[in-house]
């Protein structure tokens, strides 16, 4: 008697990538709603931003670098395994939670000057950092989909292994991720001298 065959689910890219900003929008409107009591304060804002203006260029780049691979290094794996398909929408929600959360402080404590000073002291470079991950998550998402198509089995956390297409896009968005934290560590320093500016 043969097993009958699962339906593929397979999700197009275009429809992943209108998931996964959807995710980043609702984790976006939690981060500005919630726990506005623990949100930093002025003084810790202006710490980190003078911390930024006055960073050594390696030390810089290691940090924006470790930035975008604290999501992207996640997010590649999750093509290898069936939950990958939930913890995707999760790890976008959380970038959204942890962008709007700073920029809600900043709103709180300094007002539209300090929205402009979020946006630009943090969101030029991340700007760059999310359309990678938007490309990749895109193809993560019809990946994990895709395997619940295949019979349940021994070691099933790797049924697909992705294909070339996949991992050009992977090395597409390091060199990015890399190239934004070579430049930004260079301009970081000059924004945060300006957001400074802004605000004091």
């Amino acid at each position: 008697m043969t097993r009958k065959r699962k339906r593929d689910m397979r999700l197009p890219m275009p429809a992943g990538t209108v998931l996964l900003l959807l995710c980043l929008a609702l984790g976006a409107l939690a981060g500005s709603l919630l726990f506005r009591g623990s949100l930093p304060q002025a003084q810790d804002l202006t710490a980190q931003l003078d911390r930024q203006a006055s960073a050594g260029r390696l030390a810089l780049f290691f940090t924006l670098f470790w930035d975008s691979l604290r999501y992207l290094v996640p997010l590649f794996l999750c093509a290898y395994f069936r939950f990958g398909a939930f913890a995707v929408p999760l790890l976008f929600a959380a970038k959204g939670f942890s962008l709007a959360r700073t920029a809600t402080a900043f709103l709180a404590s300094y007002g539209l000057r300090g929205y402009g000073a979020f946006w630009l002291a943090y969101c030029i470079n991340g700007f760059f950092v999310l359309l990678c991950l938007l490309a990749l998550g895109s193809r993560v998402i019809a990946l994990c989909c895709g395997q619940r198509s295949v019979p349940r089995g021994h070691h099933s956390f790797l049924r697909i292994h992705p294909g070339p297409a996949y991992y050009e896009c992977a090395l597409v968005c390091l060199a990015l991720c890399l190239l934004c934290s070579l430049v930004g560590c260079i301009l970081t320093p000059l924004f945060s001298t300006a957001a400074l500016a802004m605000i004091t």
